[in-house]
């Protein structure tokens, strides 16, 4: 679907009441109704936790430069990205200015980001703020946008995303995306073992993981982050040079990211259980 249209008709739904939207969502992309008082599946715990009022108060740990104080009083300036600046429309003429390769981000969203290389990159840049927290209502989402401007650490094919997710302040199990051609990605559990990855957001690969000496101090910090939360994925980027936070994510894929794998979705639920999951 054409992106203009697609957000023209997000906007045109964004009267529709949050439970009824939610409730139309996982039918379309799960393929049945969501109990959302009583959930019985990983998506519609998720569904029910979008639905909590605290998630308004997330916005603070969401919002891409925000967020940057708490981790470091959390676990460390070291975790931080450092900020080139936040500006509320994409200059040009700043953007030209500033030291070179950096990544542009929407400071509350997803989706819409840039990495700048060259003054080329600049002029043929076309990035929109889009109202991300009406997509799949996640009003952790829902405030003034702007954009971030941060340093590219490395070069993009060095970077590991290694995705922890936590349960009731646990390290569960670890996404791992490679910044290849292929968008390579693969499941570990903590101590480094793959497992099935049933996620919607790429296809499975395996391939040999760098950074597992790395794990227990990524478990140790996400850790430390995720103890306020029911779930919080804390989204590291590790290199040669070193490893920072990129962000915290609260629903990934908005809480459907098991569509393509129903046993999964109903086995998933028992990381909801706080006395499983801290076992």
């Amino acid at each position: 679907m054409n992106q203009n249209l697609k957000w023209t008709m997000i906007k045109a739904f964004a009267w529709v009441p949050d439970p009824i939207y939610i409730f139309f969502q996982h039918r379309f992309h799960l393929g049945f109704f969501p109990n959302l008082k009583n959930p019985k599946s990983y998506s519609e715990a998720f569904m029910k936790l979008k639905l909590e009022p605290q998630v308004r108060s997330y916005i603070k740990y969401t919002h891409k430069h925000d967020m940057k104080s708490w981790i470091a009083s959390q676990v460390g300036e070291e975790w931080v990205i450092p900020t080139q600046c936040v500006l509320d429309h994409l200059d040009k003429k700043i953007l030209k200015e500033l030291p070179m390769p950096y990544i542009i981000k929407p400071t509350l969203g997803s989706q819409e980001n840039a990495v700048i290389k060259s003054v080329e990159d600049v002029d043929l840049l076309n990035l929109k703020l889009r109202p991300h927290h009406l997509l799949y209502r996640e009003r952790n989402y829902q405030g003034k946008r702007d954009w971030i401007i941060e340093p590219l650490l490395d070069k993009l094919e060095n970077i590991y995303d290694i995705k922890a997710h936590c349960f009731y302040g646990k390290v569960v199990m670890f996404q791992v995306s490679l910044n290849n051609k292929s968008k390579s990605r693969c499941m570990i559990d903590r101590q480094g073992n793959i497992i099935p990855y049933p996620f919607a957001s790429g296809a499975e690969d395996h391939f040999d993981i760098k950074y597992h000496s790395l794990l227990p101090q990524l478990i140790d910090v996400a850790e430390k982050l995720s103890q306020p939360f029911t779930f919080l994925r804390v989204d590291f980027m590790v290199s040669p040079h070193g490893c920072v936070i990129g962000e915290l994510t609260f629903f990934p894929q908005g809480g459907y990211s098991l569509r393509k794998d129903k046993a999964m979705n109903k086995a998933w639920i028992s990381y909801f259980n706080k006395e499983a999951s801290n076992d």
